[in-house]
């Protein structure tokens, strides 16, 4: 599964395209989990880790969710663990963001959609994109558009023909 890390240029962004500024910080009420990078307490943390998520479930809680922060010392074990850990509860939303790591459940209104196909998150009325098309998908995208156009380049093409054709036998155009 393509993991997309935020950064605060990914939110701008978003922000530009709505008319609420997102905050993901202040989007949901968040029970703090701190990963230190001591290991004893790190294992602890993330023993508990499942089940608060568990409990955000059970509840059907959209409401809260919990965020991770990932101290400058957290193993890159603990890091690894704690996506995989979200992503096993295929009904909450897992998102890295800088240095920690939100996981909430989506609400179940009209605005709320889940796209599951890694080209990009859409939740509630915000949309992250992270697709990046191919150079072969532009070309192909590039020729369904010029297709359409086909009667438009038969007669452009001839008058570029023979335009061509007259000016290469010497026979100046009418002024």
């Amino acid at each position: 599964m393509p993991v997309t890390w935020f950064d605060k240029a990914g939110i701008e962004r978003v922000n530009k395209l709505h008319s609420t500024d997102v905050d993901l910080e202040k989007f949901r009420s968040y029970t703090k989990i701190y990963l230190t990078g001591d290991q004893s307490h790190d294992k602890n943390e993330l023993i508990r880790l499942p089940s608060l998520l568990d409990k955000l479930l059970a509840k059907d809680d959209t409401k809260n969710g919990i965020s991770v922060f990932l101290a400058s010392k957290t193993r890159y074990q603990e890091l690894v663990t704690t996506l995989d850990i979200g992503y096993r509860y295929q009904a909450l939303s897992v998102i890295p963001y800088y240095n920690k790591i939100f996981i909430f459940k989506f609400a179940h209104d009209s605005r709320s959609l889940i796209a599951a196909s890694g080209k990009g998150l859409l939740f509630d009325d915000l949309i992250f994109i992270t697709y990046r098309e191919t150079f072969l998908e532009k070309v192909k995208r590039t020729f369904d558009d010029i297709i359409p156009l086909w009667p438009i380049l038969i007669p452009f093409g001839g008058m570029v023909y023979f335009g061509k054709r007259r000016r290469n036998s010497g026979v100046m155009a009418p002024v």
